[in-house]
This record gives C-alpha cells, structure tokens and sequence, in this order.
C-alpha cells in the first residue's frame, strides 16, 4: 500500500492490541465526549494510517472520518481512485466522503479534504473551482460554502434541483443531503434514514446515530464497526 511511509502500526494485530484500541477509542469518547464522541481523532487518525499502509482501504477511509489529518485523507483517497476506481467515477469517491463529513457537522475538514483531492487527483488538478466538465464536484464546493456561510433553505433547494441530474448518479445521495438540509439549512421535513458507507447502501448514518447496525463498510466482525468499539 501506499500512504503510511514509515509508520510501523500492524493492522493484522494481535488480539491484545485490537482489545487495546477498543478500550482506548471507548475512554477517549467518555473522558472527552465534547470533542472525542467516537474516540479521539488521534487514535483514529493512527488506526487510519496503520489501515492504509495494508491497503485495507474501507477500514481507513471509516477512521479518517473521525481524523483532522485532511492531507493524509485527501492523498488516501486518491490512492483508491486512481488504483481500484473505475475510470471516470474519480468525483463520487470525494462525493461520498464530503457527505459523509457533512453529516459529521464537519464542514472545515471537509473543505480541507476537498481541496487536497482535487488537488491532488490527476483528472482535476490542472482545475481550480468551478470546475469544467465536473459539476457534482462544483455541487461539492457550493453545497460546503453554503453550508458554512449562507444556510438558506431556498438556496440548498435550488443547488438540489440544479444539481439533480448528477445527484441520481448514487441514490446515497439524496439520503445524505436529507440529513444535511436538516442540519444546516433548516428544512423541517427530516427523515432519518439508514445510509450506506463507500460502496452503496447500508447502515452507515444508523449505526453513526445510534441506530441498528448491519455490516457495511462501518461494520466489524459481528456488525459492531466503530460504534461497537464505543458501546460494545
């Protein structure tokens, strides 16, 4: 794998150091709730790293959500779509993670994330936004801008329906911007739905908020994924 240079964590651990990191990830969120409530940053900015250096992608991508290292996540991310991403689908792997993020009420990293990817990806980094022939990438950038300085429900609205043609590209979406018009932009109407990780639908946002948990790409041995780390 490529991104975790000279870091020595093993990802394929010994029992002893999976029950380590279960423990430390579950007291950093109670000793810490406010700022650690699904472990600290750190710990899981590390778990990320050791993950990536095996190539275990999923398992990375899930703990750079909870991570502040948007250089290492941007540069992660491209990894994948440039190694095992089909060719033309580089802007849904951002798409997902910016989301995501968003739903995380973690509008500054995602903006970071954002910029290190398109950066870095070869497809865009000759662009800067708006970008040309990209528009979820340029719904991307206007729906983070929004959502930090305009948090206007007619404005979310309309970047909705401008953008739908390349928002039905993953029906995930929609399920997503539910969850974000609701946090941000004051739509009243709020269903809570089960969205998935990566890779398609699933249990992501239920397991986040303290739903029932399937597998997904959040999910462990036994469905427990890193909600079963701070509650199992």
């Amino acid at each position: 794998g490529g991104g975790g240079g000279g870091f020595d964590c093993p990802v394929k651990s010994p029992p002893v150091y999976e029950t380590f990191m279960r423990a430390a990830l579950k007291w950093t969120s109670i000793v810490e709730p406010d700022e650690s409530k699904y472990g600290h940053p750190s710990l899981h900015w590390l778990l990320a790293m050791a993950y990536w250096r095996e190539s275990n992608y999923p398992r990375a991508r899930d703990h750079f959500l909870y991570a502040s290292q948007a250089e290492e996540c941007g540069r992660m991310l491209v990894e994948v779509a440039t190694s095992v991403g089909y060719r033309g689908e580089g802007d849904l792997f951002i798409a997902q993670m910016v989301l995501q993020l968003l739903v995380l009420q973690r509008r500054g990293y995602a903006m970071k994330v954002f910029l290190v990817y398109t950066e870095s990806h070869p497809n865009f980094k000759d662009q800067s936004p708006p970008f040309n022939g990209f528009p979820l990438l340029n719904f991307l950038w206007f729906l983070i801008l929004a959502s930090k300085f305009d948090e206007n429900t007619a404005t979310f609205e309309c970047l909705r329906k401008e953008y739908s043609r390349v928002l039905n590209r993953d029906p995930t979406f929609y399920e997503y911007l539910s969850k974000i018009g609701c946090l941000f932009f004051g739509v009243v109407s709020c269903t809570d739905h089960s969205v998935g990780g990566g890779s398609g639908p699933g249990d992501f946002l239920g397991q986040l908020f303290g739903g029932g948990g399937g597998g997904g790409e959040m999910g462990g041995e036994g469905g427990g994924g890193l909600l079963g780390l701070l509650s199992g």
